[in-house]
């Protein structure tokens, strides 16, 4: 009886080192996968910077080639006028 009951409770010993190695290695992922979120978050976070800083760029560059249109077309319309101009020149 006692040499069975010696056998339960080392069975009962080796099991209880296995769950606790198998809790071990579960706090370990655990902390991994942790520290794979923080490093996923922070890039997420950069990129979304970087996102906005290229968003405000495309604005920037929107708006400077709208105001070259602009100074385009009117150069163009003054080219236009000086051109109907000099041409009357020639004709009167």
């Amino acid at each position: 009886e006692i040499s069975e009951k010696d056998r339960a409770l080392v069975k009962e010993s080796f099991d209880h080192q296995k769950v606790e190695k198998q809790c071990e290695q579960m706090r370990n992922e655990t902390s991994r996968m942790k520290r794979q979120l923080e490093t996923n978050d922070d890039v997420i976070h950069k990129q979304d910077a970087e996102i906005q800083r290229l968003a405000s760029m495309i604005r920037r560059m929107d708006e400077e080639a709208l105001t070259q249109r602009k100074e385009y077309d009117q150069v163009i319309n003054e080219r236009d006028i000086l051109g109907t101009q000099l041409i009357r020149r020639y004709d009167g």
